[in-house]
């Protein structure tokens, strides 16, 4: 039966940017309010800053970063864009227009905004990160990673840099560079849960589920509220054989994200694999309320129900999984193999003769036997 692994996270930098020299009262208090987190309220004294002072690049940058901060990227982007028409040469500017842009999904436009800041600012560590970003987003991983190691060159400690680059490294399928880039990662920055939870995924992948745990147990240490973490944390026990461990986190996994339906069907798996079949159904009932076009989900709760003899559901369910994916040579076997403890024996020679022609060798050999 197949387990499901989560996927990965990214971290971005953020160019923050103080004008604590101005006279304007309402600039002032705009950024008093900013610092305090109060960026709806900092947004309305910017505004009235620029009703005074239409013409200062700070002010518009610094409304831009407010309403950057309350995700209003399209108001960002404007804020910033009038910042940059008045002072056309300032770095920061464009690359926080640039990481507007990228949580907007515009990557080409994040880049050339990248590419203006480093241009301005050679030495920017961090417009290299974000830069090394919006080029993996659009597929150039390599280039990502020339210039992850142009920020790492500039700024050796920074943990980011190396979080990224192996992210790149990864999609390239540089596995041993990649878990190399989070340790580095790590021992940068040990406070952080998701670079334990992407070396965990690799060491997974990998098949160093040991490794793989330890790294998913620091990330839930460290975030106690990471369902993610804790699916995975279950996928790594049941990969080392503890079950009722396995069970516990998808548990856990559940409580934090009642909808993570990776955690429902690989607990139903643990469970089948515990005999615990009916805890097994309702996590496919669950799964199926989820995900009800996954053929995978039928099959297996039809493999359950089977085994608790539960014929005529299994054999719905089988169904209900060919019926998803017409080439699913197993659920053809198993649907036959119920369809033969049934007595419908025609019904189960068409579905065995049906899987077999789908390559499944049971099938070809179940046929065998009964024409003997």
């Amino acid at each position: 039966m197949k387990k499901i692994c989560l996927l990965l996270t990214f971290i971005i930098s953020i160019h923050y940017m103080s004008f604590g020299q101005t006279s304007q009262e309402y600039l002032v208090s705009g950024e008093s309010k900013y610092k305090l987190g109060q960026y709806k309220e900092s947004i309305e004294e910017y505004t009235k800053a620029l009703e005074k002072n239409p013409n200062s690049s700070a002010i518009y940058y610094n409304r831009g970063l407010a309403k950057y901060s309350i995700g209003e990227y399209i108001g960002a982007i404007q804020d910033y864009t009038k910042s940059i028409d008045l002072n056309p040469k300032d770095g920061g500017t464009y690359y926080n227009r640039g990481l507007a842009k990228f949580y907007l999904g515009d990557y080409k436009g994040a880049l050339q905004d990248y590419n203006k800041a480093i241009e301005i600012d050679s030495k920017d560590y961090a417009s290299y990160i974000n830069r090394g970003l919006a080029k993996s987003e659009l597929g150039f991983k390599e280039a990502a990673i020339d210039d992850y190691n142009k920020a790492i060159e500039l700024n050796p400690d920074d943990s980011k840099a190396f979080y990224n680059k192996a992210l790149a490294e990864y999609g390239l399928g540089e596995k041993k560079e990649a878990l190399q880039d989070y340790t580095k990662a790590i021992e940068l920055n040990p406070k952080d849960s998701k670079t334990y939870y992407n070396r965990g995924i690799l060491n997974i992948e990998m098949g160093e589920f040991n490794s793989a745990l330890s790294d998913f147990t620091k990330a839930v240490q460290l975030n106690p509220n990471f369902p993610e973490a804790f699916a995975n944390k279950g996928r790594a026990n049941d990969e080392l054989g503890d079950k009722s461990a396995a069970i516990k986190d998808y548990s856990e996994a559940i409580k934090l994200n009642p909808k993570m339906l990776e955690a429902f069907y690989n607990r139903a798996i643990a469970r089948t694999e515990l005999a615990d079949y009916k805890g097994a159904i309702e996590d496919y009932d669950n799964a199926i309320t989820l995900n009800p076009n996954n053929a995978d989900i039928y099959y297996n709760r039809g493999y359950v129900k089977y085994k608790i003899a539960d014929l005529e559901s299994a054999i719905q369910d089988y169904s209900k999984a060919i019926e998803l994916n017409s080439k699913f040579a197993e659920a053809y076997l198993n649907r036959g193999s119920a369809k033969y403890e049934i007595g419908y024996k025609e019904g189960a020679y068409a579905d065995w003769k049906k899987a077999s022609g789908l390559g499944n060798k049971s099938a070809a050999d179940l046929l065998k036997q009964v024409k003997k």
